[in-house]
């Protein structure tokens, strides 16, 4: 999968409305149902093309080998917690706000920031931090999933072998209206605190997650994490997912309506990237409340044929396992699990997970299945979505790639 990269003309700089929604489109879909929703995708845009305006200048992008980046210290940032509890709000400062309390806390410059995974609204989170910071802040053209992914411990960024650790971390609120006194940032760092390296992104994860239950944070913040020198991107990262996503995005936004299917087909085959679809309509939706800053739920997809075939989606923001099963013979089988991709797409565009528990059922839908990047197939990235999946009940076994699962299809 490393050809797709040199297939893909590397973005350098963003500055009109229409190039950003690229980046929502793009992002959306290769988010799995997570990575926040088109709707506050949108938002950012505008806001991002009002401080660029404000500025009089683009926002640049750079490369992860970029010379610019030498010499200089930076951090991946995000909106961290509920997709639908992002859906509701209003001020989408505090990944700034959090950048500039990890600067401040290791008396260093932020001079470039990294988006933590890949959806409609993570993905435009450093553009958006680059927008609005009085300084001049790089983003650099790389991710750390190539997907949205639950945890932060399940990103390249994690892996012990990129000399790069998750503390310390920062986490801000969104700043209230109503009680600007309770804006609050705060910095985590648990290295002193914690047996092994290993054990870092977890420790950090959960406390993060119980930061965000309070009332204060209610199940949202921001995060600058993973803070690393301009040097150690090009290991820890995935290169070229921004570019990736906006060459993606252009060509669901170019298609007319009922060819965006087939142009998003069309554009991974363009790029090599193998994929396996399941065409039918919506089941059935179940998705209990947002809980420790997690939306979880079901969705189950009937074919469009008389297989009588059922894709049965199990999510936790993002989707992470699905598994046909048919209601004639009472066969299950599976079909994909994370970190492969399992992504939504429709005639109208792509859907997060936000946007899908507003469909009615028998809406029609393409789910697409992706083999995630060789660098999320490492023993590390794989032995955290496994535990996830035993822990949600959702998969107690070993990982199989997509590939093998539907080694008969295409």
């Amino acid at each position: 999968m490393n050809t797709m990269v040199n297939l893909l003309k590397p973005i350098k700089q963003v500055n009109q409305k229409k190039e950003l929604e690229y980046f929502v489109l793009g992002g959306a879909l290769l988010g799995c149902g997570g990575g926040g929703s088109l709707k506050i995708g949108e938002k950012l845009v505008q806001r991002i093309i009002d401080n660029i305006e404000k500025k009089g200048m683009p926002i640049s992008i750079v490369q992860s080998d970029d010379k610019k980046l030498l010499d200089t210290q930076g951090a991946v940032v995000a909106l961290m917690g509920s997709p639908q509890k992002l859906d509701h709000t209003d001020d989408l400062t505090s990944p700034l706000k959090a950048l500039q309390a990890l600067a401040k806390y290791k008396n260093q410059k932020a001079s470039f920031c990294l988006p933590i995974e890949l959806g409609a609204v993570n993905s435009l989170v450093p553009l958006l931090v680059a927008s609005e910071a009085d300084e001049d802040i790089l983003v650099v053209d790389a991710d750390g999933a190539k997907r949205a992914v639950p945890q932060l411990e399940n990103t390249t960024y994690g892996h012990p072998k990129t000399g790069v650790s998750i503390s310390p971390s920062a986490i801000a609120n969104e700043q209230s209206m109503d009680h600007p006194q309770n804006n609050i940032e705060m910095v985590l760092d648990l290295c002193k605190n914690t047996k092994t390296v290993e054990s870092i992104p977890k420790s950090l994860e959960d406390l993060a997650r119980e930061i965000l239950c309070l009332n204060q944070f209610d199940q949202l913040g921001g995060l600058a994490t993973y803070p690393m020198e301009g040097k150690d991107i090009k290991a820890a990262s995935i290169d070229q997912t921004f570019s990736l996503i906006y060459y993606l995005g252009e060509a669901i936004y170019n298609a007319a309506k009922g060819e965006k299917v087939q142009a998003v087909l069309s554009f991974l085959d363009s790029i090599n990237w193998n994929h396996y679809t399941f065409n039918g309509f919506i089941k059935k939706i179940t998705f209990p409340q947002s809980k420790g800053g997690f939306d979880k739920g079901i969705v189950e997809i009937e074919k469009n044929d008389a297989s009588g075939d059922v894709l049965i989606i199990s999510i936790e923001n993002e989707n992470l396992f699905a598994e046909v099963h048919n209601t004639n013979n009472k066969e299950v089988k599976k079909w994909a699990m994370a970190p492969d991709l399992i992504c939504y797409m429709t005639e109208d565009g792509p859907l997060s997970n936000v946007e899908i528990v507003t469909k009615k059922v028998g809406t029609p839908i393409t789910i697409v299945g992706l083999p995630t990047d060789e660098k999320m197939r490492n023993d590390y990235i794989i032995e955290g979505f496994m535990d996830i999946l035993k822990e949600l009940n959702f998969y107690n076994g070993e990982y199989i790639s997509i590939e093998k699962l539907n080694s008969s299809s295409s």
